[in-house]
Parts: structure tokens; sequence; C-alpha cells
């Protein structure tokens, strides 16, 4: 929201503008009525907040100038002299406000004002100045009904108006899938999702502790991504980022966290797999991160039918568990998750028989199949077939036929056909449909049967295949399994590949892990993950082809798991003291903290009244450049080498030495005169100064004997000459 705020004392505006700006609103100051002017043809002011003295005629003029251009908004007068409003009930002014402003109360009237009245971009500029303020004020309200175009003529008056209109620029929506990523000690990656077509770009927020909140930098419109730099090390930064227009903010975007790393260490980051598909059931998988110690990540869906439901975020390596929910289109889905700024993308199956989830199919060559799908509306039912047609076959004939209304028959291969690709759709009307294949190529084809007609509709599907020789043969036994462990829940395999020299071609491979399967891959690795800290796991792996032949399991591999990560916090440092050292250093000293994770412990953090300062391996820190006779607290937190911190100490305070004096004071004696001669009672005066201040003045003979102290101005010393002996003496 755009706020034009009217105020002649600079140090009043810049205050008052700050604690606006703080609220989230955009303050556009001005000085006087010609600068308010001014601003309002640059900028879409939504409110006019303007301070009145009780004898500022040109105040007044200013809101009847700015309310002649645009009769609707909404004017806020600031005013220190108490029920002045009640002299001026016949201005036009929404809303008058007491000095001291009450800030929240003034904020609520902001958001009252702004719900209650629309933005109306209709401005009439007078060509000529015979045109009176209180004629453009008619015009414009009398305009406000009209769609304006360019320029109008006004007749009887004849004056020409530069006319200029529009319709309310609409906020931008809110981005969001915000996610952050470690790079290093001193940089976190950030990434969101762009959800707006109007913005002027985005606005990006970073604090400490989700209280204080500083914009640290803006971005042009269409951007999704933001390197945050100069961060400090081992410590946890939140953001948030919001769109901006000429209109105004959008709303936040969820905030999303990330812990810098220790040192100088740099942040790498992989994960696996990179893609997953599903049939339209639906189901759960993980994706393992792998990231260094204390890099930290985190994980957001960008499609509402997937859902992370665990390990949102990390450090270090981890693994993220998700679902996708049962499609119940006519059509494949496709959606994507960011991951430790990786985009993992999931593929999905559409809906078969006609909203169902659904098994596919495994036809017999020549082998009649019976069936039926039900579907509400023309084209959105499914049900999938498949034959793995053996290499060398000379032909292969599917047909649909028995049909008691009309489907449409998909042919296509290796992947289940949809409504937009296939390698065969005859499309007739009919109660049968044929596609037909020389020479098909050997390998998994698969016939899809799509409802064109409503109902329940029973039909018969039978695939043929001729000639060729039917791979009966298994592949080879993979070979050179290995087991490596990547965390305390995960363990890495790889193998050589096996061959396949029955036909129909390799298709993949299966994973067991003590003799029970638990997944299935086309290339020659799998992540086993979900695993306890530790623990042993022994696992072989199979080669399976397209003809359904599967080899004999593979010798057998075998790995630890690591020991559980450390993701406990240090004991927060006790017994922390502050002293002065000096007038610009004060000296601190706290208890050891304790680590109980098991990385170790690494250091402390200093907090000077809640920003970090300083870190140290020791449990002492002196921070100096202070200034002098000025009081300083501080905290102090703990940090592991895993990266985890613990909570900030109690608070110590101190106040510095006062500024230390190091300039010696000057004398001289004014009287009496040198060489003068003296007898009986003399005065002896001086003159002293110093750069701090005199405290007192003492007067000696010959140096050593003491006469007496003068402790003020004027420094003057009666002496009885008669106890000193006769002669040259020096005073």
């Amino acid at each position: 929201m755009n706020i034009l705020l009217v105020v002649e004392d600079l140090p009043v505006r810049q205050a008052l503008g700050r604690a606006l700006t703080v609220e989230n609103f955009h303050v556009v100051g001005a000085a006087s009525g010609q600068e308010a002017l001014l601003r309002f043809r640059e900028y879409p002011i939504d409110i006019l907040l303007l301070d009145l003295h009780p004898t500022n005629e040109s105040g007044w003029d200013t809101v009847r100038r700015l309310t002649a251009f645009r009769p609707l908004l909404p004017v806020i007068i600031i005013t220190a002299r108490n029920g002045y409003q009640t002299s001026a009930n016949t201005r036009e002014v929404d809303a008058w406000m007491e000095k001291p402003l009450d800030l929240p109360v003034l904020v609520q009237l902001f958001s009252e004002l702004a719900s209650q009245t629309p933005i109306m971009n209709y401005f009439i500029y007078p060509v000529s100045t015979a045109l009176s303020p209180a004629k453009v004020n008619f015009l414009n309200r009398v305009w406000q009904t009209v769609a304006l175009q360019a320029l109008l003529l006004i007749g009887g008056l004849g004056l020409t108006l530069d006319v200029q209109a529009g319709k309310p620029v609409p906020l931008p929506a809110a981005p969001s899938n915000l996610s952050a990523a470690t790079v290093s000690s001193s940089q976190i990656n950030l990434s969101w999702q762009d959800n707006s077509s109007n913005e002027s770009g985005f606005k990006i927020e970073r604090s400490t502790d989700q209280v204080n909140w500083a914009q640290i930098a803006s971005t042009g419109a269409g951007a999704t991504s933001y390197a945050s730099t100069g961060l400090s090390a081992g410590t946890t930064y939140f953001y948030r980022v919001r769109a901006y227009n000429s209109r105004g903010n959008s709303g936040y975007s969820n905030t999303a966290s990330a812990v810098t790393t220790q040192g100088g260490t740099s942040c790498s980051y992989s994960i696996s797999p990179g893609s997953a598909s599903f049939d339209s059931n639906g189901g759960s998988a993980n994706v393992s991160v792998y990231a260094g110690v204390g890099c930290g990540w985190s994980a957001v869906a960008n499609d509402a039918w997937i859902t992370i439901t665990g390990g949102g975020s990390g450090s270090g390596n981890g693994t993220v568990t998700y679902s996708a929910a049962l499609n119940t289109s006519a059509s494949q889905r496709n959606g994507t998750m960011t991951i430790a700024g990786y985009t993992f993308t999931v593929s999905q199956a559409a809906a078969s028989g006609g909203g169902g989830g659904g098994t596919d199919v495994p036809l017999s060559s020549g082998v009649p199949y019976n069936d039926s799908l039900t579907a509400s509306t023309s084209q959105t039912g499914w049900k999938y077939y498949y034959l793995d047609v053996p290499s060398g076959s000379s032909s292969l004939v599917v047909d649909v036929y028995n049909m008691t209304a009309d489907v449409d028959l998909y042919v296509r291969y290796n992947a289940q056909p949809t409504l937009s690709a296939w390698d065969c759709r005859p499309y007739i009307g009919g109660t049968s449909e044929e596609c037909s294949f020389t020479s098909p190529t050997g390998g998994r084809w698969w016939i899809g049967v799509n409802n064109y007609a409503v109902g329940t509709i029973s039909y018969a599907v039978k695939a043929t295949a001729t000639g060729g020789t039917s791979d009966t043969t298994a592949p080879s036994v993979p070979s050179g399994l290995g087991a490596g462990a990547a965390s305390s829940s995960q363990i890495n395999l790889s193998w050589n590949a096996a061959t396949d020299s029955g036909g129909s071609g390799l298709a993949g491979y299966i994973v067991y892990r003590s003799g029970a399967q638990i997944g299935t891959t086309a290339g020659t690795s799998y992540s086993s993950t979900g695993l306890s800290p530790n623990s042993t796991y022994c696992y072989t792996v199979a080669a399976y082809d397209n003809a359904g032949n599967t080899s004999a399991q593979s010798a057998q591999a075998c790995a630890t798991t690591l020991a559980a990560s450390d993701t406990t916090a240090p004991s927060v440092p006790s017994g922390l003291g502050a002293g002065a050292a000096s007038s610009s250093q004060i000296n601190l000293s706290w208890n050891a903290a304790t680590d109980s994770g098991g990385s170790g412990l690494a250091g402390y953090i200093v907090y000077r009244s809640g920003v970090q300062i300083g870190t140290t391996a020791g449990t002492s820190f002196s921070s100096t450049g202070l200034s002098p006779s000025s009081t300083y607290c501080y905290t102090v937190a703990a940090y592991d080498n895993a990266g985890n911190t613990s909570g900030q100490s109690a608070q110590a305070c101190a106040t510095t030495f006062a500024a230390s004096d190091t300039v010696p004071p000057s004398a001289s004696l004014t009287a009496p005169s040198s060489g003068a001669t003296v007898s009986g009672t003399i005065t002896l005066s001086a003159n002293a100064s110093d750069n701090v201040g005199v405290t007192r003045v003492e007067f000696y003979c010959d140096g050593g004997t003491f006469l007496g102290t003068i402790t003020a101005a004027p420094y003057n010393l009666s002496c009885n000459t008669t106890t000193i002996p006769n002669g040259a003496r020096y005073f």
C-alpha cells in the first residue's frame, strides 16, 4: 500500500516513514504541498496522510487539490490541537489522528480505508487555468462512472481536458514453494515458484529469529532464485519472499531456513534418483540427498497431488519421503519437487477403468480377454493391456470386438498410449476395431481401450504375434555387486550389467535384501534407504528381460550403515561473566558446554545485544572497539561439528571505563616576576590548564620545600618569606 506522507519537519517525516515501512507500507514522503502534487502524479497513491497545523491554510489547499484529482482518495489528518477537527467538519476528511500517534491504531485505520475505497485511476488535468478546482472536482465525480478513453472536449465550457483512465492495478499473487540450500559458510541459495504475471519484482527478507525481519534484496520480474551471501558461519537464517508491483506488495511465501557451514567448508549436493513414475493408484517413495556435514537443504512439493511426508529439510545426508495421490483423470500427469536446489520429476499414469485405479492386464498371444469399463463422460475411461512380442515376429494384430457400445483402440510400443500419443488408433465407429503391424519390434506392446460412448461397455480384446522365436532364455546373472554405506540410513549398491541372449531384450534388475525383494531398477545402481544406524544389511540382484524371464540371484554383498547422525545441539553455556578491561574493551568468560550428539563441540558464538559479533573455540572472548562509559550486554551459544547450535546463555552486562587521561597539565608562575626582590609576606600567583581539568596547584620553593596547595582558580598563595633563608630562591 502506497502512503503519501506530507510532513514539513524532516526528522518527524523520517521517523514516521521508518515506522510505517517496518509495518510493510510503501511510504512516499513530501515536505510541501507542491512536492506532494509531484509525488501524487509519480506514484499510485492509496492514502494521503498529512500533518496539518491549525494556521496552515496551504495544507488544506493540498487536500483540496489532491481530492480534486481523485475525489475518492482517503485522507487522514494529523494534528496536535485537541478538538481542532470539529472546527473544520465541513471539509472532506476521512479521519483525524491526534499527536502523539498511536501506530497500531493508524495501521488498522489504513486497512479499513483501503478495504472500503477502491483506487480509481481517473485524473482530469485542466489545460486552461480558467477551470476552477470546484469544477474539476465536479467533473471527476461525474466521470467516475464513465469509461474515459482519450481526450475529451467539454462542450459549453470550451475547454480541452487531458483525461487518464484506467482500472485498479491488482496486487500480485504471493510466491510459493520457497526453499533454501546451504552453499558454504557464507552463502545460502533460495528458489521459489512465481505465481503471478503482473509483478514488478520480488523482495527477499531475512531473519535469524523469525521475529525481526529485514529486506536484504529485490529482484526483477520473473525471477525464481537468489543467492544470499556475506553470511556468518554456523548460523541459522530464515527467509521469506513476496512479490510487488505499483499497487503494493503480495502476501509472503512460506518461510524457509538453512544453516551455513562452519569455517570455510563449501557445500555440494546431489540427489538419487532424479525422477520417479507411478501408476494411477499412486504410492510413496524416497529420494536420497547427499550433502556434506553441516550443509543444510530443504524440500518442497510444487504440485498439490505430491505430498512430502518426511525429510522436508535436513543437514548433511538425508532422505526425503513423499507420496503421490490417486490419479482419477484420464490423462497422465507430471509434477515436480525441489530438493536441495534440484528439480525432481514425478510422472503418473492416467486412471484406468473410468476413474478407478487398476491393474494392467498381461495378454497371451491369440487368446481373447473379455472385459468392460464404465465412464460417465466420453473419452475419460481407460483400460490397459500388454503383450510381450518375441523378436523376429512377422506380424502383430490387435483387435477389440464384441463391443456393446463404442470404444476406441489405441496401441503403442514400450509405453502406455494416451489420447495424443499412440502408434495406431483406428478411431472408427461400429462394434470392432483392429491395429496391424508388420515386423513389429520385439518387446512390450501396450494396448489401451478408451470409451467413446458412456455408461458400462463390454468388449473383448485380443493381441496375436505371429512368427519369431519366443524368448524363454533368462538373462545372465549380474556380477560385481558392491555395497557401501552412504549414511546412517542408506546403503548404495552397484553392479556390472547383465546380458540377454533370448531376443526380447534386458528390461531391468530386481534387488533383494536378505532374500526379500525391495525394489526394481533399469540401471546398474540402487539406493537402499530407511535403514537403521550401525546395522549390517546383505543384498543380491537378479536380471529380468522383456519376456518376463528372470536370472538367478547374484553373489551376496553386505555393508554396515554409519552411526547415527548428530542432530543434538550442545548444552547451553553457563556462568557467563562480563568485565570492563578498558574504556574500549569488555572481557567475557563462561563455563564450557558439553556435546552428547557424537560430533564433538566445535566452539561458541558470541552475541552483543542479540547480534552475532564473533566466534571462538575457547571459553573467553574480548569485545573491543567499544565506546567509553557505555553499557553492553552479551550472550553466548555453543555449536558442534555437525552444525547444531544451542540456545543462547543468560545475559551478562558490563560498563566500559571512562576515557583515560594521558595528557599532563601545564602550570606557570606569573607573580612575582622573575628576578624580583621580595620581603615579608608576598603573593605567589600561577596559571594552570589541563585537557580534562585542573584539580589543584601545588607551590614549592627551590623544588623541594612545599609551601601550600590551591584547589581552585585563581591560583594565588600567600607566602611568609621570613621563614625562608635570604638569597636567590626559586619558586
